[in-house]
């Protein structure tokens, strides 16, 4: 891995006090003071990609968006070859009668995966799983989640309350023969002891946002052959070092592409982005491919057959 990493461009190679760009890297020119110019680049490719996770109903409520998922790419500027989303459906309100879930699974490009969130672990009662599992019939449902563990102190559900939540959804996504969004959060150890228990070896499992450290990946990808990890663009933040270290050295047959939006802003974008949409899933394969040393339209390619092989989506 190379070490330099510049946090104003975000480019290796060199730091910020050698970098050549101006701090808004937003920008598409810039005449420096010593009469130089730039280009800022954006990510862009022919090959195409799909957002593994996000969540596109709180995406469009931030963004003051009424429209279809269709206006809103072209309002946002999506990458072409940026073809659609997955997105969790984990909130309660999700499936109230204001949610707009079932809308949204009517257009092009766009699927759904549903469960409850351990943040919301502590509102867990039947009526609510009875919703979920309503949800899952629709042919437009393609896995269980994001459910999992949070022992973080933004998470106010009791641990076992927690444990309780996961392992029903645990069951439903065997139930369903669907595959599990998985969100674990500061308890990995407890996260693969519970999978374990209950998930066949062969189960197909998306870990999303995977930020423990890479001796914990190998051993869920010993025991998982079917596990993929999520890698969201805090990989584009220069103190995140174990999502570095992760993106960079777990095979990369075994990595998804997912912004999280509205969450997780590219770095690059954070000065004049206050929330992130799908569409920025290409600054995750950029800075993937940085670390790498590979192509980017390498990592896209090698995880749109990750994408085809866990989810059963076929990207043209």
């Amino acid at each position: 891995m190379n070490r330099l990493y510049c946090d104003n461009c975000e480019e290796s190679g060199h730091l910020k006090k050698d970098c050549i760009s101006l701090p808004k890297a937003n920008l598409n020119a810039a005449t420096q003071n010593d009469g130089r110019r730039f280009e800022f680049r954006e990510p862009s490719s022919e090959v195409a990609v799909v957002d593994t996770h996000c969540h596109i109903d709180a995406v469009f409520e931030r963004c003051h968006h009424t429209g279809t998922y269709e206006e809103f790419k072209r309002k946002f500027h999506f990458p072409p070859n940026v073809l659609g989303c997955i997105s969790s459906f984990s909130d309660p309100s999700c499936f109230s009668s204001f949610g707009i879930w079932e809308n949204l699974l009517e257009e092009n490009g766009v699927w759904g995966t549903f469960g409850v969130h351990p943040h919301n672990a502590k509102y867990y009662n039947d009526d609510l799983e009875a919703k979920v599992v309503s949800c899952l019939n629709h042919p437009r449902a393609i896995a269980v989640g994001e459910c999992g563990l949070d022992y973080s102190i933004r998470s106010s559900s009791p641990k076992e309350k927690q444990h309780f939540v996961f392992k029903r959804q645990l069951r439903i996504a065997i139930n369903f023969n669907k595959p599990i969004v998985v969100h674990c959060r500061e308890a990995e150890y407890d996260c693969f002891v519970i999978m374990k228990e209950i998930l066949p070896k062969n189960w197909k499992i998306h870990l999303h946002c995977y930020t423990g450290d890479l001796e914990q990946a190998e051993q869920y990808m010993a025991h998982f052959p079917n596990l993929y990890f999520g890698v969201t663009n805090l990989v584009t933040y220069p103190t995140a070092t174990k999502v570095h270290q992760n993106a960079t050295d777990i095979p990369l047959r075994r990595l998804l592409l997912e912004t999280d939006a509205p969450y997780f802003v590219p770095k690059r974008l954070k000065q004049n982005s206050r929330f992130s949409t799908p569409g920025m899933v290409m600054y995750v394969a950029s800075r993937m491919a940085q670390f790498r040393g590979c192509s980017m339209d390498n990592v896209l390619e090698t995880c749109r057959r990750n994408v085809s092989n866990l989810y059963g989506i076929d990207i043209p």
